[in-house]
C-alpha cells in the first residue's frame, strides 16, 4: 500500500451478538500491536466494566494501551482506527440506511470484513448479509462458521457474481475430532453427584437451562447446596439490565480463567 501512496485497509472484525464482540475485543484486539476500537450498542457500558477491572491489573501496559485506546473515542473514531471489533449490525446496519452505519460506511467499503458466526444470524440479519454480499461484490470479506445450512450456504453463492472460494479444514480433519463425551442421565440424584465430583476434583460447572425462570431455580439449588464449601456459583441471563450484565459477564468470564478454584455457570 505504501508503495502505491494508498492508506492500510480498514479490518472489521463481526460477531453475532455484544457479548462475543466484548470478548473478542479483550482476548485479542487488546494485546495486538495495532490501535482497535469496540463498537456495539452498549460498546460504553463493557469498556467501563473493562477500564474497572483493569485498575485491578499489574500489568501496566495493558492499562496504558487500554487507556491510550480510549482517548480516540467519539462519533467518527471507526474513522481512524485499523481496526474495529464491532458486533454484524455496525457494517450491516448501512444495507437499510441505519444512521450511524452510514456515517461508518466510506470506511467499510474500503475495508477488509470478517464475519464470524454466520450461523448464529437471524433471518433478517442474515438477509442483510446477502444484500451486502450483492451489493459491493468487489470488496473482500471472509464469512466464518463451524455449521451452515445448505440451505444458507446456496444463498451465499448466489449473492456474488463471481463464485465464492471455500476454505475447509478437510485434509487436516479438525473437523471431525471428538470434541464431547455425552451422557444421558435421567436421574437427578445421579447428576448433582456428578457435578459434586466435578467441583470438588477442582472443575468447573455449566449448567445450561431453557427457561429463566429454571435458571433462577437452579441456581438457587447449586447456591444453597456448595456455598459452604467455596465453591462460587454464578447465575447469567438476558434479563439482567445490559449495565448489571455487562460486569457479571466479566466476572463470570474471568472465574473461569482465574485458577481460584471450582466454579459453577448456571446460564
Amino acid at each position: 500500500f505504501k508503495a502505491d501512496g494508498l492508506s492500510p485497509p480498514h479490518f472489521f472484525f463481526c460477531m453475532p451478538t455484544m457479548g462475543t464482540a466484548t470478548e473478542q475485543f479483550r482476548d485479542y484486539a487488546m494485546e495486538a500491536d495495532v490501535d482497535a476500537v469496540l463498537e456495539h450498542s452498549k460498546a460504553g457500558l463493557d469498556l467501563d466494566s473493562m477500564r474497572e477491572a483493569l485498575t485491578l491489573e499489574e500489568d501496566e501496559s495493558i492499562k496504558e494501551q487500554f487507556f491510550r485506546q480510549q482517548e480516540t473515542i467519539d462519533a467518527f473514531r471507526l474513522w481512524t482506527a485499523p481496526m474495529t471489533v464491532c458486533t454484524a449490525d455496525t457494517v450491516l446496519g448501512s444495507m437499510v440506511n441505519a444512521r450511524k452505519s452510514l456515517y461508518h460506511f466510506p470506511v467499510v467499503a474500503n475495508g477488509i470484513i470478517v464475519f464470524d458466526e454466520i450461523h448464529a444470524m437471524d433471518n433478517r440479519m442474515f438477509r442483510h448479509l446477502l444484500a451486502f454480499l450483492r451489493y459491493l461484490p468487489n470488496l473482500p470479506v471472509l464469512l466464518m462458521t463451524a455449521s451452515l445450512s445448505e440451505r444458507r450456504k446456496k444463498m451465499l453463492m448466489e449473492a456474488r457474481r463471481e463464485p465464492m472460494s471455500v476454505i475447509s479444514d478437510r485434509e487436516s480433519r479438525q473437523a471431525e475430532v471428538p470434541r464431547y463425551l455425552l451422557h444421558r442421565i435421567e436421574d437427578t440424584a445421579a447428576l448433582n453427584e456428578s457435578i459434586a465430583q466435578t467441583v470438588r476434583a477442582g472443575g468447573n460447572v455449566l449448567w445450561v437451562c431453557n427457561q429463566v425462570e429454571r435458571a433462577g431455580e437452579t441456581y438457587s439449588c447449586m447456591h444453597k447446596r456448595f456455598e459452604q464449601e467455596g465453591v462460587r456459583v454464578f447465575v447469567y441471563h438476558s434479563r439482567f439490565r445490559y449495565g448489571d450484565r455487562s460486569k457479571l459477564h466479566r466476572r463470570v468470564v474471568d472465574s473461569f480463567k482465574d485458577g481460584k478454584g471450582p466454579v459453577i455457570l448456571i446460564a
